[in-house]
C-alpha cells in the first residue's frame, strides 16, 4: 500500500499528534493543490491539506522506486487563503514551490525555498486578482537545464491593443541564489484561457514560455521562444483551437502538447530556429525494452531513464487522467490524481517486460 503505512505512522510522530488530524492529509480544497516533482534522487510530494493543523504545505520525499522515504514534513505552517496552482522544482538540490494564495477575488503569490537539511524559507512575490480565473495554469515554474524562472499571474492589466479586452498580466520572476527577483517585462493576455493560460520551459541554450487566449472564444496559443546564442525571438502560433495541456523540455527541444477535439497533438520547437514541426502523438502507450520503460505515441519515443517530471500528457488516460501528474523517479513511474478532492497515488513499472500496475491505487486517508 503506497504512503498508508507511513501516513500512518504519524499518529505517532511530530506530524499527526492529534488522533483527527491525519484523517483529512489526503483531502484537498482544489486539485490543483497538489504536486509531483522529479527529484535529483527520486521524486517529491507536494500538497495542501484541506485541514491545516499539521500545516499549510506538507512534503514528502519518494525514493527511486517511488516508495516514501521518512514521513511527511510542515513545509510552510500558514497561509492566507485557498491554496491553489501550486508548482515547483528542483535547483541542484534546492527545492522550490511557488503558488497563490486566494481569498474572494483577491490572492497573493507566495514563494518557498528549501535546500537540503535546512529549514525553508518563504517570501510573497505580490498580488493577484483571481475573480475570473479558476485554479490552475495561472503559475508556471520550469529549470531543466537553464535559469529556474517563474511566470505569475498578476493584477488585471491595461490591453496593449484596440479591441483587445479582459487583459490580465503576468510576470516573469528570476530564482536566483538566495533570492527571487522579477525580471524582463510583464506580459498582457487578452482573455486568458481559464485552464493553461501559461506555459514556461527552459533550456541551456533558451527560454520558452506559451499564452494561451481565449478571445475568440477559444483557445489560441502562441509560443515564444528567446534564444541568447545564436540570439533571437520568435513567436509560433501553435495548434489553434485545441486546448493546451503541457509545454516541457526535453533535451535540446521543447514540446507543445494539447488535446485537440479528444485526440493528443504536439508541436516541437527545435534548437535551430526552424519552423515547428507538428505531430500527432496517436495511440501514447508505455513499452518495456529490456526492462527499461518508453513512452511511444506516434512518432514520439521517450525513454525513461533519470528522474523527470511533467510526463501526464505524454502516458495513455488510463495511466495519467486529466488533472493528474506522473513522474519518472528513476525506477518506477508515480502518478498522482483526485478524486472527489482525495489525493491518491499509483506506482507502475517495468517488470518481465510487462509494464504493469506495481501496488493497487490506495488514498491517503488513514
Amino acid at each position: 500500500m503506497i504512503l498508508l503505512s507511513v501516513l500512518g505512522s504519524c499518529k505517532k510522530s511530530a506530524v499527526g499528534t492529534h488522533p483527527d488530524a491525519t484523517a483529512a492529509l489526503n483531502e484537498l480544497e482544489n486539485p490543483s493543490a497538489f504536486r509531483l516533482l522529479a527529484a535529483p534522487s527520486g521524486a517529491t510530494l507536494a500538497w495542501s491539506p484541506k485541514d491545516r493543523r499539521e500545516g499549510a504545505l506538507l512534503t514528502l520525499a519518494l525514493g527511486k522506486d517511488g516508495t516514501p522515504l521518512g514521513k511527511p514534513a510542515s513545509l510552510v505552517t500558514e497561509a492566507d487563503g485557498n491554496v491553489e496552482d501550486l508548482v515547483g522544482c528542483y535547483i541542484g538540490t534546492e527545492l522550490a514551490l511557488a503558488w497563490i494564495e486566494r481569498s474572494g477575488g483577491q490572492g497573493r503569490v507566495r514563494i518557498a525555498r528549501q535546500r537540503a537539511g535546512a529549514a525553508a524559507t518563504s517570501a510573497e512575490l505580490g498580488a493577484v486578482e483571481l475573480s475570473s480565473a479558476v485554479p490552475g495554469g495561472n503559475l508556471a515554474m520550469a529549470t531543466g537545464t537553464g535559469t529556474p524562472m517563474l511566470l505569475a499571474r498578476g493584477k488585471v492589466s491595461a490591453c496593449v491593443e484596440s479591441g483587445e479586452m479582459n487583459c490580465a498580466g503576468f510576470g516573469f520572476f528570476r530564482l536566483e541564489k538566495d533570492k527571487t527577483t522579477p525580471s524582463g517585462f510583464p506580459l498582457s493576455v487578452p482573455a486568458p484561457c481559464e485552464r493553461g493560460a501559461i506555459f514556461l520551459a527552459t533550456t541551456r541554450e533558451s527560454l520558452h514560455y506559451g499564452v494561451c487566449s481565449a478571445r475568440d472564444h477559444e483557445p489560441r496559443t502562441t509560443l515564444f521562444t528567446i534564444q541568447t546564442e545564436p540570439a533571437y525571438a520568435r513567436a509560433d502560433p501553435a495548434l489553434a483551437g485545441c486546448t493546451p495541456l503541457t509545454l516541457s523540455a526535453r533535451g535540446a527541444s521543447v514540446w507543445f502538447v494539447a488535446d485537440c477535439a479528444g485526440k493528443r497533438r504536439a508541436a516541437r520547437v527545435g534548437s535551430d530556429n526552424t519552423e515547428l514541426e507538428l505531430m500527432d502523438l496517436a495511440s501514447p502507450r508505455v513499452e518495456c525494452r529490456q526492462s527499461h520503460a518508453h513512452i511511444r505515441a506516434g512518432a514520439l519515443d521517450l525513454e525513461l531513464a533519470a528522474p523527470e517530471g511533467n510526463l501526464e500528457a505524454f502516458l495513455p488516460s488510463t495511466v495519467a487522467p486529466r488533472g493528474s501528474r506522473a513522474v519518472w523517479s528513476g525506477e518506477a513511474l508515480v502518478v498522482g490524481q483526485t478524486s472527489a478532492g482525495r489525493l491518491s497515488l499509483s506506482r507502475y513499472a517495468c517488470r518481465d517486460d510487462a509494464f504493469r500496475e506495481l501496488e493497487r491505487r490506495e488514498r491517503l486517508s488513514l
